[in-house]
């Protein structure tokens, strides 16, 4: 008898459910999406892919960064936190919907809403921030689920441009992702010219174009906060001396091309010299959102200078003659 009460208790709670409004602030850029994560299947079993999508509310006062929805949770301790996403549907480029993390809050314990509080939907609740967190500010990148990185990297100088009227310019740099279709007619050529097309019409604004595949960009050096970012519209100014990263997020790396440097007639007009690195997501690793870090690294923490004394030179006999 005792079993089937427990048993009864067990059902009944299972079933005892609420709705829960999320409500975050959140700066985005674009084709970026506010979602929710957490511990239960309503929200994804803090796997990524499975996070809920918030809407962003449509707002008659300066306020216009604020994401939300309605969740039916289980009336249990529900831990979730908030992450940035761009969502990528299957199309040529992409077999499956892709959820790329952008950014996602990395504080060490996760948001609660605890199994004593009911539904708040009727408060409407004020907008919690975006990575603040008992009185913390924590956000990260996120991690390679599906796409893949390409990095390309541009240091000692290694532009060279062979008109004479051209020496001493400023030059500014765009990277544009060509995706090939191989289902279409044009040629390798034919897309490379379109994609010129596009990128010297700087008249169109950037939510003229798609938001995939993603091209960021740093400039690594001691003056500067060495964060990447988007790419401008216009490109990024190389300066003698630099040290220039591209990094693009592609979902499939053997369909992408890379337009050559070439003047507005699509005649080359230089050559340029630069490093790359592919970072591929690890087969069969899954990566969930319950923890952040194990460790942490204080943010006074400035690096650590290590040096040795060669490769065991000083243990060497020297024969004396």
């Amino acid at each position: 008898m005792t079993e089937q009460v427990h048993d009864c208790l067990k059902i009944n709670l299972e079933m005892a459910r609420r709705d829960w409004k999320f409500r975050v602030r959140c700066n985005t850029g674009p084709g970026e999406t506010v979602c929710v994560v957490g511990n239960c299947e309503e929200l994804g079993g803090w796997k990524s892919r499975n996070a809920v999508m918030l809407t962003k509310e449509i707002s008659s006062g300066e306020d216009d960064n604020i994401w939300s929805c309605v969740v039916s949770i289980p009336l249990e301790d529900v831990e979730y936190r908030y992450l940035v996403c761009v969502i990528v549907e299957p199309n040529s480029d992409a077999i499956e919907r892709l959820s790329v993390v952008r950014l996602w809050e990395t504080s060490l314990l996760p948001r609660v809403i605890l199994q004593k509080v009911s539904s708040n939907i009727l408060e409407n609740p004020e907008p919690e921030e975006f990575g603040l967190h008992d009185n913390k500010n924590r956000v990260e990148r996120g991690w390679l689920t599906g796409d893949t990185v390409l990095q390309l990297k541009l240091f000692d100088n290694p532009i060279q441009l062979w008109k004479k009227k051209l020496k001493g310019k400023k030059v500014s740099i765009k990277v544009n992702p060509v995706s090939i279709n191989t289902s279409s007619h044009l040629s390798i050529s034919q897309y490379v010219e379109n994609s010129m097309d596009e990128s010297l019409d700087t008249m169109d604004g950037p939510d003229k174009h798609e938001f995939w595949p993603i091209v960021e960009v740093v400039t690594i050096n001691p003056e500067s906060a060495n964060h990447l970012k988007r790419q401008p519209q216009f490109g990024c100014i190389y300066n003698e001396g630099d040290f220039l990263m591209f990094q693009i997020h592609v979902s499939s790396l053997e369909r992408v091309v890379l337009a050559p440097i070439t003047d507005k007639r699509h005649r080359p007009v230089g050559q340029l010299c630069l490093e790359y690195v592919v970072i591929r997501p690890v087969q069969s690793f899954e990566c969930d959102m319950s923890a952040s870090y194990a460790t942490h690294w204080k943010h006074t923490w400035k690096g650590l200078d290590v040096g040795h004394r060669g490769a065991g030179v000083s243990f060497c006999k020297t024969e004396m003659k």
